[in-house]
C-alpha cells in the first residue's frame, strides 16, 4: 500500500510541476491575456507548439486544452474533450472521472488546473483554465 501511494504522490508531484512549466510559460500567460481575436489566431501555432512539447513530456498526456479568464475554450492540442464535460470551477487542482473524447472514443480523464493572474494585486484572481486529458 505504501509504495502505491508512494507512486500516486510522485505522479501528482510531477502532473503539478509540469502544469506549472506550462500554463505560467510567458507564451500561455500571453496567450490568455490577448483580448483581440485577431493577435489571439496569429499566437495559436505558438501556443499549440509549446502544448505539443509538453504532451511530450510524460506518458499518459494525451492532450492539452486551455480556457480563458471567462472559462471559454480557447485552443488545445492533442486529444479533445467536449469544452461542455469540463469543470470550470477549480479553486485547485481536480481530477476527472472517466470522459470519453469524440475524437477517437477512448476512456480519459481530466486533470484541471486553475491558472491564477500572478501580477494582480487581488488574491486568488483567476486568468483562465489549464487541463490535461489523461489516457
Amino acid at each position: 500500500l505504501a509504495c502505491v501511494q508512494d507512486r500516486v504522490t510522485a505522479f501528482s508531484i510531477d502532473m503539478e510541476n509540469i502544469a506549472y512549466s506550462l500554463f505560467y510559460s510567458p507564451t500561455i500567460l500571453n496567450y490568455l491575456e490577448i483580448t483581440d481575436r485577431s493577435e489571439q489566431i496569429l499566437m495559436y501555432k505558438e501556443m499549440i507548439n509549446v502544448c505539443s512539447n509538453t504532451i511530450s513530456l510524460k506518458d499518459g498526456i494525451a492532450g492539452v486544452m486551455l480556457f480563458n479568464r471567462y472559462m471559454e475554450y480557447s485552443g488545445s492540442s492533442g486529444v479533445y474533450i467536449d469544452p461542455e464535460e469540463i469543470p470550470k470551477e477549480a479553486s485547485n487542482t481536480v481530477y476527472s472521472s472517466l470522459v470519453y473524447s469524440p475524437m477517437n472514443n477512448m476512456p480519459m480523464y481530466l486533470i484541471t488546473f486553475p491558472i491564477w493572474d500572478l501580477k494582480s494585486e487581488q488574491v486568488g484572481k483567476q486568468i483562465g483554465l489549464g487541463v490535461f486529458v489523461m489516457e
